[in-house]
């Protein structure tokens, strides 16, 4: 909607009483940034100008403002870089880098220029105006063609950490969505988002 709707977008978000919680995706699954950002190419289909003067209008509005962006796929990051294989997901079945079903790379969790690209992307979003950032499909794939590690939940956890541990304020906090594993919460302000859960199993 904030590519294709983005008045509409305006409108609905002018009912919202001044103070409410409203998530946004800042960066498409490709890689695609939505906000002004130093880091990679913006999305042809999205008024970056816009979207920036709206994100001023809701925090001007004391809206708790949350940016939700893809940690691992990106497309454009391995194009743009050469196709750097250090930060991607090796292929156990050969030579290469693995791509999920939407023909994007994976950036490796335990890499230390995948760490620094996030921190990267924490921190712009934090200058930007927003209260957090939840950084979603925080998990290695289950595709046995793609090299994971033994404890790959622990590897998680620990980026997990680095990243609150480096990124999270008072003001600002750092938070995951993950779909297939649970991930421990880090110390620090973070939260753990989940996808998928029935009503019947709230509780536990």
């Amino acid at each position: 909607d904030l590519r294709k709707n983005l008045a509409v977008v305006k409108e609905q978000m002018a009912q919202l009483p001044d103070g409410s919680v409203i998530m946004m995706e800042m960066k498409s699954a490709w890689g695609e940034f939505y906000y002004h950002s130093n880091l990679g190419r913006y999305s042809d289909s999205a008024d970056v100008d816009a979207i920036s003067d709206l994100i001023v209008e809701l925090k001007n509005r004391g809206h708790y403002l949350i940016a939700k962006v893809p940690a691992f796929q990106d497309y454009y990051f391995f194009a743009d870089q050469g196709g750097r294989t250090g930060f991607g997901l090796r292929r156990k079945s050969g030579v290469g880098l693995w791509v999920d079903g939407q023909r994007c790379y994976r950036l490796n969790p335990a890499s230390d220029g995948t760490k620094t690209f996030l921190i990267q992307i924490a921190t712009e979003l934090r200058t930007a105006g927003f209260n957090e950032v939840v950084f979603s499909q925080f998990q290695y794939p289950t595709d046995p063609d793609a090299v994971v590690p033994a404890d790959p939940v622990g590897v998680l956890a620990e980026t997990a950490a680095m990243l609150v541990g480096t990124c999270a304020t008072d003001s600002f906090a750092v938070s995951f969505l993950c779909e297939t594993a649970l991930l421990p919460l880090p110390q620090g302000r973070s939260r753990l988002y989940l996808n998928n859960v029935a009503a019947a199993d709230v509780n536990t």
